[in-house]
Protein backbone atom coordinates (compact mmCIF):
# COMPACT_ATOMS: atom_id res chain seq x y z
CA UNK A 1 0.00 0.00 0.00
CA UNK A 2 2.84 2.31 0.84
CA UNK A 3 4.42 1.88 -2.63
CA UNK A 4 1.06 2.58 -4.26
CA UNK A 5 0.80 5.90 -2.39
CA UNK A 6 4.39 6.74 -3.33
CA UNK A 7 3.71 5.94 -6.99
CA UNK A 8 0.58 8.11 -6.96
CA UNK A 9 2.52 10.99 -5.41
CA UNK A 10 5.23 10.78 -8.06
CA UNK A 11 2.64 10.67 -10.83
CA UNK A 12 0.76 13.66 -9.38
CA UNK A 13 3.96 15.66 -9.00
CA UNK A 14 4.94 14.92 -12.60
CA UNK A 15 1.49 15.93 -13.83
CA UNK A 16 1.54 19.20 -11.92
CA UNK A 17 5.01 20.05 -13.20
CA UNK A 18 3.83 19.51 -16.75
CA UNK A 19 0.71 21.65 -16.24
CA UNK A 20 2.38 24.75 -14.85
CA UNK A 21 2.27 26.35 -18.29
CA UNK A 22 6.01 26.90 -18.40
CA UNK A 23 7.28 26.26 -21.84
CA UNK A 24 10.72 26.29 -23.30
CA UNK A 25 11.53 29.40 -25.27
CA UNK A 26 10.89 29.07 -28.99
CA UNK A 27 14.03 28.69 -31.05
CA UNK A 28 15.10 31.77 -32.95
CA UNK A 29 14.16 31.65 -36.63
CA UNK A 30 17.00 30.39 -38.74
CA UNK A 31 18.76 32.92 -40.87
CA UNK A 32 17.76 32.34 -44.46
CA UNK A 33 20.80 32.71 -46.62
CA UNK A 34 20.13 33.82 -50.16
CA UNK A 35 22.52 32.61 -52.82
CA UNK A 36 24.86 35.22 -54.21
CA UNK A 37 23.91 36.51 -57.59
CA UNK A 38 26.04 34.85 -60.24
CA UNK A 39 26.51 35.94 -63.81
CA UNK A 40 24.55 34.06 -66.42
CA UNK A 41 25.93 30.56 -66.65
CA UNK A 42 27.72 29.68 -69.83
CA UNK A 43 26.88 26.39 -71.52
CA UNK A 44 29.12 23.57 -70.41
CA UNK A 45 31.64 22.12 -72.80
CA UNK A 46 30.62 18.72 -74.16
CA UNK A 47 31.91 15.88 -72.06
CA UNK A 48 35.04 14.19 -73.26
CA UNK A 49 35.53 10.48 -72.82
CA UNK A 50 38.70 8.45 -72.76
CA UNK A 51 39.05 5.71 -75.36
CA UNK A 52 38.40 2.16 -74.23
CA UNK A 53 40.54 -0.79 -75.22
CA UNK A 54 38.82 -2.93 -77.82
CA UNK A 55 40.35 -6.39 -78.41
CA UNK A 56 40.62 -7.79 -81.93
CA UNK A 57 37.98 -10.45 -81.27
CA UNK A 58 35.65 -8.15 -79.34
CA UNK A 59 34.55 -7.20 -75.88
CA UNK A 60 31.22 -6.76 -74.12
CA UNK A 61 31.04 -3.58 -72.01
CA UNK A 62 29.13 -3.78 -68.76
CA UNK A 63 28.08 -1.08 -68.14
CA UNK A 64 27.89 0.18 -71.73
CA UNK A 65 30.31 2.91 -72.85
CA UNK A 66 29.75 6.08 -74.87
CA UNK A 67 30.27 5.94 -78.65
CA UNK A 68 33.01 8.55 -78.40
CA UNK A 69 35.05 6.07 -76.37
CA UNK A 70 35.31 3.60 -79.25
CA UNK A 71 38.61 3.91 -81.18
CA UNK A 72 38.67 4.69 -84.92
CA UNK A 73 38.39 1.65 -87.15
CA UNK A 74 36.45 -0.44 -84.63
CA UNK A 75 33.11 -2.16 -85.25
CA UNK A 76 30.55 -1.53 -82.53
CA UNK A 77 26.94 -2.22 -81.62
CA UNK A 78 25.23 1.17 -81.73
CA UNK A 79 22.27 1.16 -79.36
CA UNK A 80 22.80 4.72 -78.11
CA UNK A 81 25.55 3.46 -75.83
CA UNK A 82 27.93 0.72 -76.88
CA UNK A 83 27.66 -2.67 -75.18
CA UNK A 84 29.93 -4.54 -77.62
CA UNK A 85 32.83 -3.63 -79.89
CA UNK A 86 35.58 -5.41 -81.86
CA UNK A 87 38.43 -4.45 -84.19
CA UNK A 88 37.69 -7.03 -86.90
CA UNK A 89 34.33 -7.11 -88.68
CA UNK A 90 33.63 -10.75 -87.79
CA UNK A 91 30.27 -11.79 -89.21
CA UNK A 92 29.06 -8.16 -88.93
CA UNK A 93 26.52 -8.77 -86.17
CA UNK A 94 26.63 -8.22 -82.43
CA UNK A 95 27.01 -11.52 -80.56
CA UNK A 96 25.13 -10.00 -77.60
CA UNK A 97 21.94 -8.78 -79.28
CA UNK A 98 22.23 -9.70 -82.96
CA UNK A 99 22.15 -6.12 -84.32
CA UNK A 100 24.38 -5.15 -87.24
CA UNK A 101 27.70 -3.65 -86.13
CA UNK A 102 28.56 -0.07 -87.15
CA UNK A 103 32.07 0.79 -88.36
CA UNK A 104 33.72 3.91 -86.94
CA UNK A 105 35.78 5.41 -89.75
CA UNK A 106 38.99 7.25 -88.98
CA UNK A 107 38.28 10.87 -88.03
CA UNK A 108 34.50 10.31 -88.06
CA UNK A 109 32.63 11.73 -85.08
CA UNK A 110 30.94 8.86 -83.28
CA UNK A 111 28.14 11.01 -81.93
CA UNK A 112 25.34 11.61 -84.46
CA UNK A 113 24.47 15.23 -85.06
Amino acid sequence: MRSLVLLAAVALTSSLAACTGATAPAPAPAEVETPAQTPAETPAEPATFGLVEVPRDGKQFTPPVHRDQIPDGAYYCDMGDVHYARITPGDGSCPVCGMELSHKESGEPATPE
